[in-house]
């Protein structure tokens, strides 16, 4: 028999459980305090991880970790989910404990809630069920567009994209590519030395103690000033005094690479794009800023392929460790081998790329509503402040 426990950490994030880590036999639960509880019972964690709740699936017991409820015909079981959930503030004051927070059972036998009629609580389950159907969907739209976001980056930079924006396909026009150290590239493209495209060579940032650092002067990009290719907002970053002379040396400009040359195994080597600026900007010791030949290497192209699963191995591999950290050098930046295409193409695949962020990032942004609404609405229902009323049961 389904055993639910905490290590269902992940399976406690949905509304319906009908699969666990971990089962029981009829002789351990004859042994044991638990009992075998019906599908449709709400079972509310009360320990650690408190406040997770779920609605049984199937016949199961639980862990004594679990406050559970078979409701009665008073109580609708979903919409005890929605209010359960939406108490998880509560929860986080009610539970005791120092290491391990936990709601006692006295606690939920003392428990009060306003409850209106069934008939209204099943409207409130279906209108916040209807809600998360649509932020599940969201989601996966999200996550797929991602995958597919990753995928086709990773071919575009080595299969371009034609003049008319199509990917390129070596399978069906094979006599289009050649062989290359980086694998097939399409013919007319180059394989380089990144220091091969750069003017001069990577160049480290500035050294300064804690004690010139405060909240005014000139922002400075710090190790955790960027991720993924982006830098952060400069009004997030921390500031310091500057020579006039350290700030015309370490000053940053629009289309300058960084790549991080120490930090942890994971991160070593990762880079961004230095964008339009509000202010002067400069960076630390532990990055490189690198200046493109952007008549050879476009420098939204050159960000993509920086952050790429290419490089990302490149860097990964030439990484020296050392206590906690790894570190590359000037070397290790400028031998990392890029592609080449013509600027055009490389402004296609870019575009190409950008395509998919901005379904992501106009995705991203009705999630962001559907959640706001969803804790406006369940706010404003699971407290009485705006009341729902069926004229008949299950209709609006």
């Amino acid at each position: 028999m389904r055993w639910l426990s905490l290590h269902d950490t992940k399976r406690l994030e949905e509304h319906v459980v009908t699969e666990t880590s971990m089962t029981i036999t009829s002789a351990g639960l004859n042994n044991s305090s638990a009992r075998l509880l019906p599908a449709g019972t709400v079972a509310l964690s009360r320990t650690a991880t408190v406040g997770k709740c779920v609605l049984l699936g199937r016949r199961m017991a639980t862990s004594q970790d679990f406050a559970c409820y078979v409701c009665g015909p008073s109580l609708h079981n979903k919409y005890l989910l929605h209010l359960f959930r939406h108490m998880q503030p509560v929860w986080a004051v009610l539970g005791g404990g120092s290491t391990h927070k936990t709601v006692y059972m006295p606690v939920f036998e003392n428990l009060q809630s306003l409850l209106p009629p069934l008939p209204e609580q099943r409207r409130i389950a279906e209108i916040l069920d209807s809600l998360d159907e649509a932020i599940r969907k969201s989601e996966r739209v999200i996550a797929k567009l991602e995958q597919m976001k990753q995928g086709l980056l990773n071919d575009l930079l080595i299969r371009g994209v034609d003049e008319h924006g199509e990917l390129r396909d070596p399978e069906r026009h094979p006599e289009q590519f050649k062989d290359s150290p980086l694998g097939r590239i399409p013919r007319g493209w180059e394989v380089v030395r990144f220091g091969e495209c750069l003017s001069g060579s990577p160049q480290n940032g500035l050294y300064k103690p804690s004690s010139y650092y405060g909240v005014s002067g000139t922002p400075i990009v710090r190790i955790d000033g960027f991720y993924d290719g982006v830098l952060a907002p400069v009004s997030a970053m921390k500031r310091l005094r500057l020579a006039d002379q350290e700030l015309k040396t370490y000053r940053l400009e629009p289309g300058n690479i960084l790549v991080n040359r120490v930090n942890s195994i994971d991160f070593v080597g990762k880079a961004a794009l230095v964008p339009e600026l509000p202010e002067p900007l400069i960076f630390e010791s532990n990055m490189m800023r690198c200046h493109l030949l952007t008549d050879r290497l476009v420098p939204r192209f050159a960000i993509r392929w920086l952050t790429s699963y290419l490089a990302r191995r490149w860097f990964h591999r030439r990484a020296k460790s050392a206590i906690a950290q790894a570190s590359v050098n000037q070397g290790d930046v400028t031998g990392l081998r890029v592609v080449l295409p013509e600027p055009d193409e490389q402004e296609r695949v870019v575009a190409a790329v950008e395509s998919v962020e901005q379904r992501v990032d106009s995705e991203s942004e009705q999630l962001a509503k559907l959640r706001t609404l969803k804790h406006g609405l369940m706010d404003d229902l699971l407290t009485g402040r705006v009341r729902v009323f069926a004229s008949e049961e299950g209709k609006p």
